[in-house]
């Protein structure tokens, strides 16, 4: 409906009007010249919404749930891996506690710079482009995470996987731009599930991986710690050594942190956990450009063949 001015009876906002119309005509060169005109193209046309309303929520748009939904459950396995990739990384490179903190900071600070710029780029290029990009940078950057060979390339991957992951909201748009519009606080919630999913995932993965290559939690640590005192309780002489470290102890000396003898099983959980991305892109090809992002560069044929692409029905039964 054009809005009107009660005492005049014209269009209250005609230019406004008479910009929208022209992203909805697809052949028409002509302006409309008064408020009858406008209704009459507007009965003839529709936006998208209109047209996404008038189908519901089809079997496409249950494929981009699950597509975009796979990149939430791979952002929280990202954002969960921090919690055993540190006691991990600590363990190989023998660390800090202020190192392994480190980890889990640089991480976010990649987060900060990436959602400016990837929010940047899919206004610019394109949600697909910008969906694309982030999946690709946060995937590269968890493989080369794994292969981290020194504790300064790790912190440097891993900034780059935030710098990816802060891209993850455009997969979020993404869906919700082919969602109609009265459900779309439904979908919305049913999105965020996978990140529940994802949390789920990586706690399983961490156990499946860490326990039997060799966990380096701070449980081994205790563990010898209460073998030394059981030995001491049962009247045990420790050796000069020990003797040696405690009065070192004593004069304010910091024990260096003990590195782990075993396998490093930190390679596997991360580049495991970079997999759900691998995917993400291999079916990158079948994904669609947002017809309103088409519409907003002008594109109204692509925003057409999107359209026609995507619905189960022709636009011309619209």
């Amino acid at each position: 409906m054009v809005a009107r001015d009660a005492r005049s009876g014209h269009s209250a906002d005609e230019d406004l009007v008479e910009d929208d119309v022209q992203l909805l005509v697809q052949n028409s060169n002509s302006s409309p010249s008064s408020s009858s005109e406008l209704d009459d193209m507007r009965d003839r046309f529709f936006t998208v919404d209109e047209a996404l309303d008038a189908v519901g929520f089809g079997r496409f748009q249950f494929y981009l749930l699950v597509y975009t939904g796979f990149a939430w459950a791979s952002d929280a396995l990202e954002m969960m891996l921090l919690s055993y990739l540190g006691p991990a990384a600590r363990c190989h490179f023998g660390l800090s506690t202020y190192q392994e903190s480190c980890i889990t900071s640089v991480v976010f600070v990649g987060m900060m710079f990436g959602s400016y710029t990837w929010g940047m780029i899919a206004d610019i290029k394109g949600r697909r482009l910008g969906f694309l990009s982030t999946a690709l940078t946060t995937c590269i950057a968890g493989v080369l995470s794994a292969l981290a060979p020194t504790y300064t390339v790790l912190l440097l991957c891993r900034m780059l996987v935030g710098f990816g992951l802060g891209g993850v909201p455009v997969a979020f748009n993404l869906f919700m731009e082919f969602v109609p519009t009265n459900g779309r606080g439904h979908w919305l919630v049913l999105i965020e599930s996978f990140w529940s999913i994802g949390a789920v995932a990586e706690a399983g993965l961490a156990w499946a991986v860490l326990e039997p290559l060799g966990c380096p939690s701070s449980s081994g640590v205790r563990g010898q710690a209460a073998t030394v005192h059981s030995s001491r309780a049962e009247g045990a002489r420790a050796p000069p050594a020990a003797a040696t470290v405690h009065s070192s102890r004593a004069e304010g000396a910091r024990a260096p942190p003990a590195v782990c003898e075993a396998r490093p099983p930190r390679r596997w959980l991360v580049g495991l956990s970079a997999t759900p991305l691998i995917l993400l892109m291999l079916l990158f090809p079948f994904l669609p450009e947002s017809p309103h992002f088409l519409l907003v560069q002008g594109d109204k044929e692509g925003a057409t063949r999107t359209l026609e692409r995507v619905l189960p029905d022709p636009i011309s039964s619209l």
